[in-house]
C-alpha cells in the first residue's frame, strides 16, 4: 500500500490532494456531464479513494467536503459523488474484495461517522427525494446507484440515519413506482 505516493514529500502529497479536490470542482462544474468519459470518471474515483485509504482522515480530512460542496453544481457532480461513495464501499469497506484491510476500513468508517456521514446521508436523501415520480417517468441514470449505495451503507451507518421515518417513507414511495 502507498507505492510511489508514500515516497513523496509532504509538500508533494499536499499538492496531489489539492489537485484532486480542484479536479472535483472543475469536473463537477462542467456544463457537459458527458464530456468526461465514464472510464475516466471511474479511474478518478479509484484514485480519489486510494488516496483516501492512505491519507483520510489524518493528513486529508476534507475529501468528502469537496464532494459535498460540488453537489449543487449539477449532474456531473452527482455522478462523481456517487462514484466515489460506491468506490469507498468497493475498495475500502467491503470485506468481499481481495485487498480488504480491516484497519483501513475501520479508520475510514469511524472518521466518516465522526465527520460527515450524516451529511452524506442527507445528500443521498435529497437526491432520492427529488426523483421524478409517476407513470412513464424515467428516473435519472444515477437513481439506481444512489439506492444501491444506501443499501451498502446501511450495514455500518447509524440505522437512525438511513432507517429514519422520512427515509422509510421515501423508500415506500419509490417502491410504489
Amino acid at each position: 500500500q502507498g507505492g510511489r505516493f508514500a515516497q513523496l514529500g509532504e509538500d508533494a502529497k499536499a499538492s496531489v490532494r489539492s489537485s484532486l479536490e480542484a479536479y472535483v470542482a472543475s469536473l463537477a462544474s462542467s456544463s457537459d456531464s458527458d464530456a468526461t468519459p465514464p472510464y475516466v470518471r471511474n479511474k478518478f474515483s479509484q484514485l480519489y479513494v486510494a488516496l483516501m485509504r492512505a491519507e483520510y482522515p489524518v493528513r486529508w480530512p476534507t475529501p468528502f467536503e469537496a464532494l459535498l460542496a460540488s453537489l449543487p453544481l449539477g449532474a456531473a457532480a452527482v455522478d462523481l459523488f456517487l462514484r466515489v461513495l460506491q468506490t469507498v464501499h468497493e475498495d475500502i469497506v467491503s470485506s468481499e474484495v481481495s485487498t480488504f484491510d480491516a484497519q483501513a476500513a475501520s479508520r475510514v468508517k469511524d472518521a466518516m461517522r465522526e465527520q460527515c456521514v450524516s451529511r452524506v446521508v442527507e445528500a443521498l436523501y435529497s437526491l432520492l427525494a427529488q426523483l421524478p415520480l409517476g407513470e412513464g417517468v424515467a428516473p435519472p441514470p444515477w437513481a439506481e446507484k444512489a439506492l444501491g449505495i444506501a443499501a451498502h451503507y446501511t450495514v455500518w451507518v447509524d440505522i437512525g440515519l438511513l432507517g429514519s421515518p422520512r427515509f422509510l417513507a421515501l423508500y415506500a414511495s419509490l417502491l410504489q413506482q
